[in-house]
């Protein structure tokens, strides 16, 4: 079974999959957190804003006002918690990294600091808008190139590597 936890889009809900939509940095993290007990697989395909602000005007703030000061405070970061977890209650973790140089680098990096299993490189300026994308795979064996190709055979060849790290 499938779980998608969604933030606010337009993205169709493919067949057989359960969707919950979410609205905030913490009611994602709420959601993932409250499905991974028996959870096989976690994959982060997008992060959450870095910052939120720390707090909501009660009314509309007008032109004629003073200009706000906005206090940021970070939100919670959802691969990183997931990655951290013991692995007897660790799914196999995917997160994603969009660079638009030292796609490699910085792929590893992500890897080591958020603790996945592996993470998906890919070049933003390149597949942002594109049907067709190119992926480094990286995992702490090795890294993988796969493609250019479809956004669908980009998903198959990602859980192809994921199922064999599971045994499957």
């Amino acid at each position: 079974s499938v779980t998608l936890v969604a933030g606010p889009c337009a993205l169709e809900t493919p067949a057989g999959v359960t969707r919950i939509d979410v609205e905030t940095a913490q009611e994602m993290r709420g959601a993932v957190i409250g499905h991974l007990p028996g959870t096989e697989l976690f994959v982060s395909v997008a992060a959450v804003s870095d910052w939120r602000p720390a707090s909501a005007a009660a009314e509309k703030l007008r032109k004629t006002d003073a200009a706000p000061e906005i206090r940021l405070v970070e939100n919670p970061d959802i691969l990183a918690e997931v990655g951290a977890l013991s692995p007897e209650f660790r799914p196999y973790t995917i997160g994603f990294a969009a660079e638009t140089s030292r796609l490699e680098e910085r792929a590893r990096r992500k890897l080591e600091v958020k603790k996945a299993d592996a993470i998906v490189g890919n070049r933003f300026d390149l597949a942002a808008g594109s049907e067709r994308n190119t992926i480094l795979y990286v995992t702490r064996e090795g890294a993988e190139s796969f493609g250019p190709a479809g956004k669908d055979e980009v998903a198959r060849f990602i859980l192809r590597r994921a199922a064999g790290a599971l045994g499957r």
